[in-house]
């Protein structure tokens, strides 16, 4: 099994962007620590970071060719503004809105959130909390 790693924007700066919010651990430990459990599993790892949406896109087209007779799945996590992962991951999907105040405060540590077939899904977290399926959760 072979699985590429691609980080977005400002993913590079993990450990020395705001290390009170988002902690010490930079993407090149990350990323050895990973590559380490993906050997004792027996799993080929590599890592791609890119600031450039395009960028991006090309890293995971590349793969897709290079590692010809594998299944690629391409998994998005976050999206641009008023977009949010369609529910099987594989795309940015328009949202259907901003959520309500009322919507938010039923989210705990939500600051802003999206909506998606009439559920409120959070964008934005309380220091310390970021989004990962519609909720706020620890950052670790």
């Amino acid at each position: 099994m072979r699985i590429l790693v691609v980080n977005g924007p400002n993913i590079n700066l993990l450990g020395s962007r705001e290390p009170e919010i988002y902690g010490t651990l930079t993407l090149e430990k990350i990323e050895k620590e990973l590559a380490l459990f993906g050997e004792k599993l027996g799993v080929e790892t590599k890592f791609f970071q890119s600031n450039i949406e395009g960028e991006i896109v090309d890293a995971i087209q590349k793969a897709k060719y290079e590692w010809d007779g594998t299944n690629l799945k391409c998994v998005i996590k976050k999206c641009d503004n008023h977009y949010l992962p369609s529910d099987d991951g594989t795309v940015c999907e328009l949202s259907e809105g901003d959520c309500t105040k009322d919507q938010l405060e039923q989210i705990e540590h939500a600051t802003a959130g999206e909506l998606k077939k009439g559920v409120c899904h959070a964008t934005a977290c309380d220091g310390g909390y970021e989004p990962s399926d519609g909720k706020c959760v620890a950052i670790s």
